[in-house]
């Protein structure tokens, strides 16, 4: 169990919650998150890069809205009304009305980019497909209690989508 909780954080890059989920998921054994941390203590594990914290949660901005432009083909506007959604637009130059998106570009650069290197584009794309296929089927989430997003899409939507 030890060497699956340092392969966890050396080469998963796991912190003690991710690696609880990932212990139960793949290996189906059930440690405590303190218990976990304490092992990578005891290991010399070095601490996991922190991250930029959150802080207060801001206050909710209202939204930017114009006519469409050319940034969205009509094709998609008609799409997104067909299946009974509203496109909205966010102010130019506010990351944080747009959090969802930054959010999953800050896990592609970290999980993905940082971590590969290629020559070519078709290489590229055929990584950038795993990779897609990983965050959405493979890579669980300690926010979704350790499903993955198909996973929950899934149970949420019966038949809407395949791994």
């Amino acid at each position: 169990m030890i060497e699956l909780i340092a392969h966890a954080r050396r080469d998963l890059q796991y912190g003690a919650a991710r690696t609880r989920v990932w212990l139960q998921r793949v290996h189906h054994k059930s440690y405590p998150v303190k218990t976990i941390h304490r092992a990578f203590v005891r290991l010399g594990m070095p601490r996991l890069a922190s991250r930029k914290k959150r802080g207060v949660k801001p206050r909710q901005l209202r939204l930017f809205e114009m006519p469409h432009g050319t940034e969205f083909p009509l094709a998609f506007a008609l799409s997104v009304r067909a299946a009974g959604m509203r496109h909205r637009y966010i102010k130019p130059r506010c990351p944080e009305q747009n959090g969802k998106v930054e959010r999953s570009q800050r896990i592609d650069s970290e999980e993905f980019w940082s971590r590969e290197t290629f020559t070519a584009f078709e290489d590229a794309a055929r990584a950038v497909r795993r990779w897609e296929h990983h965050y959405n089927w493979q890579r669980f989430w300690t926010v979704l209690k350790g499903e993955t997003p198909g996973e929950k899409l899934q149970r949420l939507i019966p038949g809407v989508c395949a791994a």
